[in-house]
């Protein structure tokens, strides 16, 4: 038995390190998490195997008790990325076999199992150091693992009121066609609800309403629906009013809110691509399914039409989630943008939307009023800094200017990239880029999980639009998704908890850079802080080579760069009377999503 960092996937193959560890010891600030694994290794089948926390305790004042969660990881191999194998490249001969997190387990008689380990610490707990242990069982014996928890005086605010932005992406559709169920019947609406639980753990900041068929960010039945009344067609909103009171009450006020109806192409057949001419929208059908109906492209052909559609997100995402009409954009581009006579319909139809959104390398030409970019070209952020430079990277005070910047991070978005990764990517989402200055991360998916599609070579993500895609391509035809298909719903992987950990750890690194510029407390110990968590919890290999990901993978020093970090944030967020702030946010965030 020895214990792992979060991240490291552990599989049959791996062996028990020259110094196991066999104390698992854990850094989450107050209102954060923090995982750990503890792997069982044996020459013999390992069946029956459970696990049991026992209650942390602390030498001094409890105020509120942390919560432990005992998950065991079990494979989900993921599907090989066919175009970049056939292009040679070394990204393509990777198949990564990942772990998902169940909270039931069956042995399958497997010599080699991950116990994974996440403490959650509440908003109002007292900063210390906390100390219990998980008692595991097998059909080979007993053991007992100590387990010892930093708490830090660091409160993290509620995910609504980061300061890094997150645009995570999920598919309704994708759940429904992979668990067969009826879209918008009540068992899909349990599985969305699932999904929207684990994105509001991360946070969420930009909400995507896709309402096209056949585009990126969707292809099957969306949640506003056309019918015919009165020889005219209206939009229906039903589905739509139930989806965000659901987001209101998982991720809350919400800064832009995505409205798709727009996007390069069409995608009739195959992996044949045409100019949309055409749009696809959703409409009700007699037997309680839905369908699809064919609309012109010219907008101002049915000016009124979408003119409804955008007064009625506009009215509902106003009531729900506090985005006014002037934080609409207009979506989704892809490397391209609408024409300067679609750009001049939607100014007639929507006068209060400021204009346009994509995920795109940005190079060059933006298009017509660019407003909210996803932009793929960042990867590793800045160089290291040279002798006598701050080491404070700034981004999140870049949000006064007119078009904002998110890194969709390029790297993250190959088969073989180790979950560790995961836990740098926010991080070097908020900073001076090669391009310019990114606010955060964008453009991660959840759950665009593959699917076979018969007669179509390659398989369908479920973004595509039925195109031939590798699994779960969401951008620049690479593969990401946080979550996995369990037998009730989507559950956590790896990636996701690193995720996770990772957001919080930037949102750190962020208060004490305010810090920094105000000029508040020993500014050279918060750049020593930096640069620890620089260089032990944030570092950021290209990931082109086999060689950079088998490093990677190895790489557990994140807790040696957030400790330090944390202990930095919470003076800094004393200093600059942040923490009476964070502590009601939290709290606010908790009431929230137990209330409604």
């Amino acid at each position: 038995m020895w214990t792992e960092f979060a991240a490291r996937t552990v599989t049959s193959a791996t062996k028990p390190p020259a110094q196991r560890k066999t104390q698992l010891q854990l850094v989450a600030p107050i209102n954060g998490v923090a995982s750990g694994q503890i792997v069982l290794s044996s020459t013999q089948p390992l069946t029956e195997v459970s696990a049991v926390a026992g209650e942390l305790k602390s030498a001094g004042a409890m105020k509120a008790a942390l919560s432990v969660r005992v998950r065991f990881a079990t494979h989900r191999p993921l599907v090989k990325d066919e175009l970049l194998v056939a292009g040679g490249t070394a990204a393509g001969s990777v198949v990564q076999v990942y772990y998902t997190l169940h909270d039931a387990f069956v042995a399958a008689n497997q010599t080699v199992q991950s116990v994974y380990v996440t403490v959650a610490v509440p908003p109002d707990a007292a900063a210390g150091e906390y100390r219990g242990s998980v008692k595991v069982r097998t059909n080979l014996g007993e053991t007992e693992v100590p387990l010892q928890v930093t708490v830090p005086d660091f409160v993290l605010p509620d995910p609504s009121d980061l300061n890094i932005w997150m645009a995570l992406s999920h598919s309704p559709t994708q759940l429904a066609y992979f668990y067969q169920v009826p879209h918008y019947s009540d068992q899909h609406w349990e599985k969305i609800e699932t999904q929207m639980q684990l994105v509001s753990q991360v946070g969420n900041h930009v909400l995507y309403i896709p309402v096209l068929w056949h585009v990126n960010n969707g292809s099957g039945p969306q949640m506003i629906t056309f019918k015919e009344e009165g020889g005219k067609l209206t939009p229906d909103f039903t589905l739509l009013d139930r989806y965000l009171k659901l987001a209101a009450r998982y991720y809350g006020p919400q800064r832009y809110v995505v409205l798709g109806v727009w996007g390069k192409w069409q995608r009739e057949t195959g992996s044949t691509r045409t100019k949309a001419d055409e749009l696809f929208v959703t409409t009700p059908e007699a037997n309680g399914g839905y369908g699809m109906l064919k609309l012109s492209a010219d907008y101002s052909a049915n000016a009124a039409l979408w003119t409804a559609v955008f007064d009625g997100v506009a009215t509902r995402v106003k009531t729900h989630l506090n985005v006014p009409a002037s934080r609409i954009v207009l979506g989704n581009g892809d490397d391209r943008h609408p024409t300067n006579e679609t750009d001049a319909a939607w100014q007639k139809i929507a006068p209060e939307s400021p204009g346009w959104h994509a995920w795109t390398h940005h190079y060059g030409d933006m298009g017509p009023r660019p407003v909210l970019f996803e932009i793929v070209d960042p990867t590793c952020g800045r160089d290291v800094p040279k002798a006598g430079e701050s080491w404070v990277r700034g981004g999140w005070d870049a949000t006064t200017g007119k078009t904002l910047f998110l890194s969709t991070v390029r790297d993250i978005q190959f088969d073989g990239v180790p979950p560790a990764y995961y836990f740098s990517i926010p991080d070097i989402s908020v900073g001076k880029q090669r391009t310019g200055t990114t606010v955060g991360l964008a453009r991660i998916g959840l759950d665009y999980w593959p699917k076979r599609v018969p007669g179509v070579s390659g398989v369908d993500s479920g973004f595509n639009g039925g195109s031939r895609a590798a699994p779960g391509r969401v951008d620049r035809n690479r593969t990401t998704t946080l979550t996995a298909p369990g037998p009730k719903g989507p559950v956590a992987m790896l990636h996701y908890e690193a995720l996770r950990e990772g957001v919080q750890a930037a949102e750190a690194r962020i208060v004490v850079e305010k810090a920094v510029q105000a000029k508040v407390g020993d500014t050279a110990a918060f750049e020593q802080a930096l640069q620890i968590f620089w260089t032990k919890g944030s570092r950021c290999p290209e990931l082109y080579t086999l060689s950079d990901r088998a490093a990677f993978e190895d790489f557990g020093g994140w807790q040696e760069g957030t400790l330090p970090l944390y202990v930095a944030a919470a003076e800094a967020q004393r200093l600059l009377q942040l923490r009476d702030a964070a502590v009601k946010s939290a709290k606010a965030g908790e009431q929230r999503r137990q209330s409604r």
